[in-house]
C-alpha cells in the first residue's frame, strides 16, 4: 500500500494533503437528489458534470477510502452500482445525464470492480 510508505509520503505536508483533498470534494457531487451523486467529473465541474469517467471515478474512490474519506468512497461506489449496464460493463464516459457513448473498455469494467 503505497499510500503508507512512510518514503513516499515524507516530503506531503498536512496542508498539501487538504488542499488535495478539497479539490477531490469539489469534483464530486454531492447533491443527493442528483442522478449522478457520487461521481466524480474528469473536468472541474465549473459547468456541470459532462466528463465522467467509471474507471476514475473507481481510483479516485479508492483513493478517498486509503484516507480515510469513506463517506466519499461509499458515495463514489453506489454511484459506479447505479450506472453498471446490464452487461455488466461501464460506459467509457457518462454525463450527468447519462451515458455518452454506447463504447465499453476492460478498464473501465475492472477498475470499479477493484473499488465495489
Amino acid at each position: 500500500r503505497w499510500l503508507h510508505t512512510p518514503a513516499l509520503m515524507a516530503d506531503v505536508t498536512s496542508s498539501e494533503r487538504m488542499m488535495e483533498l478539497s479539490y477531490m470534494y469539489a469534483c464530486q457531487c454531492s447533491d443527493s437528489e442528483a442522478p449522478h451523486h457520487g461521481a466524480f467529473n474528469n473536468v472541474f465541474p465549473a459547468g456541470g458534470f459532462s466528463w465522467i469517467v467509471p474507471s476514475e471515478v473507481a481510483v479516485v474512490g479508492y483513493t478517498m477510502l486509503e484516507l480515510g474519506q469513506t463517506s466519499a468512497a461509499v458515495d463514489a461506489g453506489k454511484y459506479l452500482a447505479r450506472t453498471q449496464r446490464e452487461d455488466g460493463a461501464w460506459p467509457d464516459q457518462l454525463s450527468q445525464d447519462g451515458p455518452t457513448t454506447d463504447a465499453c473498455h476492460t478498464r473501465h469494467t475492472v477498475q470499479p470492480l477493484m473499488l465495489l
